[in-house]
């Protein structure tokens, strides 16, 4: 039917000029109106004179205009009180006053399931530029705008955010995330899954260069050769390239380091017909990287589905990850030798604030502290936005599972503010956790396990004389 301007009456109160998108599912309209009005979707009533909206806008065929009156009947729940100014003390506030206060972000109520969502959601929010995008992107899609309102609620809102708009458009959009379970509940669901279906969604939005935004971020590009292993078989390798939103960390019995299995995850055992055996064979396909992005995300490969029992199980093996991580051995020639330059650079800078330490520790400065960086280069290629110049990454988010099962279990969010402060989000429950408990969550047991780390590409300081002389002058007056 299209897209329509309306006037709502709900008891004496009037809205006007409320756009009615019938592209789009009638659950979105409700959720606009539960915004209005604070009135639950399960209590709307919604009527335009001969038809009341159902579970699809069938009754409002032909019946909706540009300034058309549409009824809303339904009791709404009770607003909060404003609060008193009175004084308050710390041990008098509830979590969330205690958490704006210590400037402590919110959370994501969990409306039955949805933890996975939640923990995803807040590991976006580590991305300053998906940010701006969203706020910038003045297309009408209803995914992108619920995404941005929750994302302004989470902002700007002491309290934890409700995100039922945004899970309405996420099951319209991917109805295996709206899948019931056999009481009426919604079935707890992959949060690898749901990272790659938003960031997907969100290719539409643009970046600074001729990508998308998200493959500009994200965005890993491989060149593999597979060659046929077996005697009498093809001698010439087949090249292919392939682009993906992340990289996979393979897990088995040897398998202790993050990068050990990222290595492992690159060579790969396939068996296909060879035409010149005639016959099915064996071939080994070689993978290496040849475009690294400004955010690497990582997945552990922990789960796996037994046909015995025909459900999925998980790996708990203990699996370290540090707060840096270097993927250059991860990388083709050509891409290493385009990152050399930078990694010089890296070096250089390292080997500079080592000899400014050694020389303090002689002085007898007894708090030392690291210099305070002001002037930095930039970390991707002229030609490539989005890209990382020298192949050195910071820990920024980690998302964790704990259960035997994709099926089941619970996930958290972990992530790096911008003031270095690492927040642990419980659902709607936020708090302050150290780096040591985040290094912690490498698996080894029924704790909460790695599931997702996103890396952002390391920054390129600048050690300029001015820096040098600060450093000496506070080296002197310790």
């Amino acid at each position: 039917m299209g897209q329509f301007d309306v006037n709502i009456k709900w008891g004496k109160e009037k809205f006007n000029d409320i756009t009615v998108n019938t592209d789009e599912a009638p659950e979105i309209f409700k959720a606009q109106l539960f915004a209005l009005t604070n009135v639950p979707p399960e209590r709307q009533k919604i009527m335009i004179k001969g038809g009341v909206l159902k579970d699809s806008w069938d009754n409002f065929q032909g019946k909706l205009k540009n300034g058309a009156m549409i009824m809303l009947m339904g009791s709404a729940d009770p607003l909060p009180e404003k609060p008193k100014e009175l004084p308050r003390f710390m041990e008098d506030m509830a979590d969330a006053e205690m958490n704006q206060v210590a400037k402590i972000p919110v959370g994501i109520e969990n409306l039955g399931n949805t933890c996975y969502l939640n923990s995803v959601i807040q590991c976006l929010r580590v991305i300053p530029e998906l940010k701006t995008a969203l706020q910038e992107y003045s297309q009408s899609d209803a995914f992108v705008k619920q995404l941005k309102d929750l994302w302004n609620s989470l902002d700007n809102s002491p309290e934890a955010a409700k995100p039922i708009a945004f899970l309405l458009v996420l099951h319209a959009n991917f109805p295996i995330f709206a899948e019931r379970g056999p009481q009426g509940g919604l079935k707890q669901q992959d949060a690898n899954e749901a990272w790659l279906s938003i960031c997907r969604y969100l290719h539409q939005l643009p970046g600074a260069g001729n990508k998308d935004l998200m493959e500009e971020l994200f965005g890993v590009q491989y060149r593999s050769e597979t060659k046929c292993i077996e005697e009498g078989g093809e001698t010439e390798a087949k090249v292919e390239t392939d682009k993906q939103l992340s990289i996979s960390c393979f897990i088995d019995t040897d398998v202790k380091y993050l990068l050990t299995g990222l290595k492992k995850n690159l060579v790969e055992k396939i068996e296909k017909k060879s035409e010149k055996l005639d016959r099915q064979a064996q071939y080994e396909k070689n993978s290496t990287i040849e475009r690294l992005p400004h955010y690497l995300a990582v997945n552990f490969i922990r789960f796996y589905y037994k046909t015995g029992t025909q459900n999925s199980a998980k790996i708990l093996k203990d699996v370290k990850f540090q707060t840096e991580f270097d993927a250059w051995d991860l990388c083709g020639p050509n891409l290493q030798e385009k990152l050399k330059p930078n990694r010089e650079k890296l070096k250089l800078l390292t080997d500079k604030e080592l000899d400014l330490l050694s020389r303090k520790k002689k002085n007898g400065v007894r708090k030392i502290e690291p210099p305070k960086y002001t002037q930095f280069e930039k970390t991707h290629f002229d030609e490539d936005h989005g890209s990382n110049n020298h192949g050195w990454y910071t820990l920024k988010a980690v998302l964790t599972h704990k259960g035997r099962s994709i099926d089941g279990g619970h996930y958290i969010a972990w992530t790096k503010q911008e003031d270095g402060r690492w927040i642990k989000f419980d659902d709607d429950k936020a708090t302050v956790v150290t780096e040591e408990e985040v290094l912690a969550l490498s698996g080894g047991g029924d704790w909460h396990t790695a599931y997702i780390c996103i890396f952002e590409t390391k920054k390129l300081p600048v050690f300029t004389p001015d820096l040098e002389n600060d450093q000496m002058e506070n080296m002197e007056t310790s």
